[in-house]
């Protein structure tokens, strides 16, 4: 059992390169979440662009933003911004 409402989120992101090289380019792609958010059912979709930025091996700074929907227990929210609370930024370590 929890306590207090039970939230986690599962999400995967597309991104193609549109201009540049694996160590610094533009990219455009897509994502999807599911999970829960204070007990109750999450699913988002969107669109993302940004840019990419390789500092070392196997390490990518990321910038992204675009347009999202969510549905939380039956209620949509559209909006458009960046994909993090950090003004879309991310940082990303491959292995």
């Amino acid at each position: 059992s929890t306590t207090g409402g039970f939230s986690f989120i599962l999400g995967t992101a597309f991104k193609a390169t549109t201009a540049g090289n694996n160590q610094a380019a533009f990219h455009w792609g897509g994502n999807l979440m599911i999970g829960s958010q204070s007990s109750t059912f999450l699913l988002g979709l969107g669109g993302l662009i940004g840019f990419h930025y390789a500092p070392a091996q196997s390490v990518v700074f990321a910038i992204d933003g675009g347009p999202q929907l969510t549905l939380v227990d039956g209620t949509a929210d559209f909006s458009i911004g960046a994909l993090s609370s950090m003004l879309g930024a991310s940082l990303i370590f491959l292995f």
